[in-house]
This record gives C-alpha cells, sequence and structure tokens, in this order.
C-alpha cells in the first residue's frame, strides 16, 4: 500500500507539473461557467473504487472456495481471456465517441502527450524513492488511471503482488484527481484534466463537467480517448521480459 501510495502521488504530481509548466494555452475556459457544486457527482467514481476493491476480495474468496471446497471442480477464466474481453468491450465504447476535428488542436493534443510523459517521470521517480526496477515502476505509472486494465495485464506478466499494486495505484490516481479537479478545475481546467488521465473519459467526466467549465469537456473527451488507447501500449512496452 505504501509504495502505491508513491507510485500515485509521482505519477499524479509530474504529470500536474509539465502541464502547469506548458500552461500559456491559447484556449482559454473561463471560470464563470462553472456550475454549483453537487456532492452527487463524487459518488460515481467513488462508488467505482469501491466496486473495484469489493471485487478483488470476492475474486480471492471465490479462489478459496473452488481451491478448498469445490477442489477445483468450478473452471475459472484465466486474467488473460478476461482481459481481451475487456479490451473487446473498450473498443465497442470508443466507437460511439464522436470526435470533432476542431478538437484536434495542439493545445489539446499536448495535454495527453505531456501526461505520458509526466508520469514516466513520475514512475522514474518512484522507482529511485521505492528501490523498484525502473522498467517495473514505469510499467505501474502507464496505467495512467485505467486500474481494470492495468491491474490485469502487470498481475498476468508480473505475478499478483505487482498486479495488486497496479490496481491500488490507479485507484488512488482517480482519487487525488477527483481532489485535483475541486481543488483546481475551476481555474486550471488542463491540470485537473491531466491528473485525471483515462479516467477523464469515463468515471472523472461528471466531476470535470461540475469543476470545469463546459469549455473544457473536449479536452476531457480527447485527453482521456488518447490515454486509453495508449494504456496498454506503454504497459507492455514497459513489462520487463516482453
Amino acid at each position: 500500500m505504501k509504495a502505491a501510495f508513491i507510485f500515485a502521488v509521482c505519477t499524479t504530481v509530474f504529470p500536474c507539473l509539465l502541464i502547469l509548466m506548458l500552461k500559456n494555452s491559447r484556449q482559454s475556459f473561463p471560470a464563470k461557467a462553472r456550475p454549483p457544486f453537487r456532492l452527487s457527482y463524487i459518488w460515481p467514481p467513488l462508488k467505482e473504487c469501491l466496486i473495484a476493491l469489493v471485487m478483488v476480495g470476492l475474486g480471492g474468496v471465490l479462489y478459496l472456495l473452488q481451491d478448498r471446497i469445490l477442489e477445483g471442480a468450478l473452471v475459472l477464466p484465466s486474467s488473460g481471456a478476461m482481459l481481451l474481453l475487456l479490451i473487446l468491450l473498450v473498443g465497442i465504447d470508443l466507437t460511439q465517441i464522436k470526435l470533432n476535428v476542431q478538437w484536434l488542436s495542439w493545445s489539446i493534443l499536448a495535454i495527453p502527450l505531456v501526461v505520458v510523459l509526466g508520469s514516466l517521470v513520475g514512475g522514474a521517480m518512484a522507482a529511485w524513492i521505492t528501490g523498484e526496477s525502473l522498467r517495473v515502476s514505469l510499467a505501474l505509472a502507464s496505467g495512467f488511471g485505467w486500474f481494470t486494465l492495468s491491474s490485469v495485464m502487470i498481475g498476468d506478466a508480473l505475478g499478483q503482488v505487482y498486479g495488486t499494486t497496479a490496481l491500488m495505484t490507479d485507484l488512488l490516481r482517480e482519487l487525488l484527481a477527483i481532489m485535483v479537479l475541486y481543488a483546481l478545475g475551476r481555474h486550471q481546467p488542463q491540470i485537473g484534466i491531466g491528473s485525471a488521465g483515462a479516467t477523464a473519459l469515463d468515471s472523472t467526466l461528471p466531476i470535470i463537467k461540475q469543476a470545469c467549465s463546459p469549455d473544457a469537456v473536449p479536452l476531457a473527451l480527447v485527453s482521456g480517448f488518447l490515454l486509453t488507447l495508449l494504456a496498454p501500449v506503454f504497459i507492455t512496452i514497459m513489462i520487463p521480459g516482453i
């Protein structure tokens, strides 16, 4: 848990710092358009994190049940098979997004690219702090908040200890993103959206709509979309031995 917290903080802070350095953006997001605060927007991403933790616990119980009581009679699907199904479903979901060509400006495309760079720099810093190998650390940093993907891919390749670390790292990244969005979203929406990583496309999107101005939504969709595409690529590249 301590290592996951260090990775989550480093991979959140460094992208935010790099975006702040890049802040001379052509696109402005007026603070006056921010809607009122609503607790109902916080609950969906928090519920998603809670469900993920509960499912991990249920998975452990199911494994013990089939191993000790049913003596292995219950055939469970492999994590690799579940990962392929997950990627298929995500691909279907991504086809529903209609991106406007006008959204593909440099000021928008720069944010996900900086998030990738900042996450890798943060992963390297976390490797130095924790003493973990650089390749493993970069793999843990490459989930960009997508815990359902990173935990399965890394757990399947490096073992369940690292899979759990990846899960907790990206869960904590999402929770940190919620705090950053409410703290900075009104005046620094690029930083808030960058901290959300791949979750800007789905679970934290309602918070982005509420904490930032409506003009920031295209940035959230493009950034989340690109990071969702890049996460499995970077995890695969960074995993040692692949």
